[in-house]
């Protein structure tokens, strides 16, 4: 199942979402890369701004899937993963065939839940095996799933040439005699510096007529008159002596609530509606959000569907001026897997 992003909030809340700004997005630092994901027929390849790399494919009829994680630099060794939730458990054991040849995984659990199965180092033969092959499945005790490889050889070498690893012994594919050596140290990340929490004693406990009468709020109402009001469900806090943070509902569905973010000043002057930066743009809009007034970091997760398999996570802390994005990782198709595996798309340190 392959989803879009941008219309989360117009699918659970029933309306239309409002135009977004650039305003407050900040801009990365020269030696990082751009987050980019590219197709290669039925492969997704995606990197983030550090360099880290993904590629996956789905098992048939989007039940599974097979994903390899590659991390940017010369030290890196890729990792491969699996799952498919049309499989038995048999204790978490999943095995992948490719062209006749058998590769068994150890299965990871969180709890009594199934995150999937991991395939142990050395994992460079069974990635090219993947890389050069004709047939894939994925099984589990007496069942087997297909697994497409169309386009997977593409999406390996991508990976290859934006980590600068074509040609070396670290190459995903058509390794070479070029030493790891030769491979690109990673970029360094976007450093945020976050300001220390602050008492959120003595907040307000109304809401200011400026802030109500903000347009973006008023379109919130519009859209949900009959699930929410603005003088209901709010919350307010502190980021700083000048600065009051605003948390709105804007929107409800089966599986994610919808928020507006303003911030103002102590009194209610200066509103203004949060954009908040990520890699495909701003959103005005955050799905099943909430602030951490004692880390000053503003999350969100919006699944795509019920069992959150699919959507997006993100993580913002304030910087004394705007919210500077620390994290995000994205999966657009709905495969059955695991957040904790999920493409990364933006890393910041804080």
């Amino acid at each position: 199942m392959k989803i879009n992003l941008a219309l989360v909030a117009l699918v659970a809340g029933g309306g239309t979402i409002a135009s977004t700004s650039s305003a407050g997005v900040a801009t990365p630092p020269e030696q990082a890369f751009r987050s980019e994901t590219k197709k290669f027929r039925d492969w997704t390849a995606i990197c983030d701004n550090l360099n880290n790399c993904v590629a996956y494919a789905p098992a048939e009829g989007d039940t599974g899937y097979v994903i390899i994680k590659m991390e940017a630099g010369p030290e890196a060794k890729p990792l491969v993963h699996a799952d498919s939730y049309a499989l038995p458990n048999d204790g978490w054991r999943m095995q992948l065939t490719i062209d006749g040849r058998s590769f068994v995984g150890e299965g990871v659990q969180e709890g009594n839940k199934r995150t999937g199965t991991t395939f142990p180092q050395p994992s460079d033969t069974l990635i090219a095996a993947i890389g050069n092959s004709t047939t894939m499945t994925l099984s589990s005790a007496d069942k087997t799933t297909p697994v497409t490889v169309s386009g997977a050889a593409a999406a390996l070498l991508w990976i290859d040439e934006r980590q600068g690893r074509t040609g070396t012994t670290t190459a995903l594919i058509g390794n070479g005699d070029r030493p790891a050596s030769a491979v690109p140290t990673p970029p360094s990340a976007p450093t945020v510096v976050r300001v220390p929490a602050i008492s959120q004693e003595n907040l307000p406990r109304t809401m200011p007529a400026s802030v109500l009468a903000n347009e973006h709020l008023k379109q919130c109402n519009d859209l949900n008159r009959e699930a929410i009001t603005a003088n209901q469900n709010w919350t307010v806090y502190r980021l700083g002596t000048e600065t009051l943070l605003w948390s709105i509902p804007c929107g409800f569905g089966a599986y994610n609530a919808m928020e507006s973010y303003f911030t103002s000043s102590p009194d209610g002057s200066n509103v203004q509606s949060l954009s908040l930066p990520s890699s495909r743009g701003p959103q005005e809009i955050l799905v099943n959000s909430e602030f951490d007034s004692q880390t000053n970091t503003l999350s969100a997760f919006s699944k795509s569907r019920g069992p959150g398999d699919c959507g997006q996570i993100a993580k913002w802390v304030w910087n004394g001026n705007s919210f500077a994005i620390v994290q995000e990782n994205t999966m657009e198709d709905c495969l059955g897997m695991h957040s904790d595996l999920w493409p990364s798309t933006w890393r910041a340190r804080s």
